[in-house]
């Protein structure tokens, strides 16, 4: 089974380091040391080797992503930016959603897609199976928010 992320949003690399039990994530804070641990460095980029040995890395739009990778034995992950809201760099317009909801309802492949609970996704998305889902969403320092989401999917 193929596994294809069509990600909108920043893309961190994460592994696992297994000796230590928890994620690393490549990214970077403001104020805060990275915490990439130098000595140890060759180590963990063999491990992120080992896991992306068989990757793909495509630059394309997701268009043509899922266009591309669309066959019966791939799984789709999407995350749109969030509609309406107005932390993105790249926000998406209503149109780009439906879209989006034509594209998907034509997919051999399995799909699932997040997005925040608003009453005009539901209606664009209509068509698809719909969970909604509570999550604390955290920030940095910031304090804990409740968000709500749809886990939108053909399966």
């Amino acid at each position: 089974m193929m596994l294809a992320c069509p990600l909108f949003t920043f893309f961190s690399t994460s592994i696992t380091n297994s000796r230590r039990g928890h994620f690393l994530a490549f990214g970077s804070v403001q104020f805060r040391r990275p915490r990439i641990n130098l000595i140890r460095l060759e180590e963990e980029l063999s491990e992120v080797h080992l896991r992306l040995a068989n990757a793909t890395l495509e630059n394309l739009p997701w268009q043509d992503f899922t266009r591309r990778y669309d066959r019966k034995n791939t799984f789709f992950y999407l995350d749109p930016p969030y509609y309406l809201a107005p932390d993105y760099n790249h926000n998406l317009e209503l149109e780009d959603y439906k879209e989006m909801s034509d594209i998907l309802g034509g997919l051999r492949a399995n799909f699932i897609l997040s997005i925040n609970d608003h009453p005009e996704m539901r209606e664009i998305y209509k068509g698809f199976k719909m969970k909604p889902v509570t999550l604390k969403y955290t920030v940095a320092e910031k304090k804990a928010t409740v968000g709500k989401e749809l886990l939108i999917s053909n399966f």
